[in-house]
């Protein structure tokens, strides 16, 4: 299963750096997939919602120029901006504290 889905704001854009983001993560141990398709951002982040997963990023200008990412989770309203490094470091204690 999914834990994490990227979701770069404008494809053609942030598909790189959602990418990048993505291959931090997968060497973490986290399962990651970047949904870079050409669809409406709003469509993306509903689909993802829909499907469950966990935990959606959602990487734009601001994130880039940052490296940060947008986070939000399944359940649970509003989001947060939190750096890549910081993220990788709490992704894994949830993972640890769920096995």
């Amino acid at each position: 299963p999914r834990q994490v889905c990227i979701i770069p704001v404008n494809s053609e854009i942030h598909s790189e750096y959602a990418k990048k983001v993505a291959s931090q993560l997968k060497e973490n141990g986290i399962k990651v997939e970047v949904d870079d398709r050409n669809e409406k951002l709003g469509y993306r982040m509903r689909e993802a919602q829909l499907s469950k997963i966990p935990v959606v990023l959602v990487v734009g200008d601001n994130e880039m120029n940052n490296n940060s990412v947008n986070i939000r989770r399944h359940g649970k309203e509003g989001q947060e901006s939190v750096n890549v490094n910081d993220l990788i470091v709490n992704l894994q204690d949830e993972i640890k504290n769920m096995k």
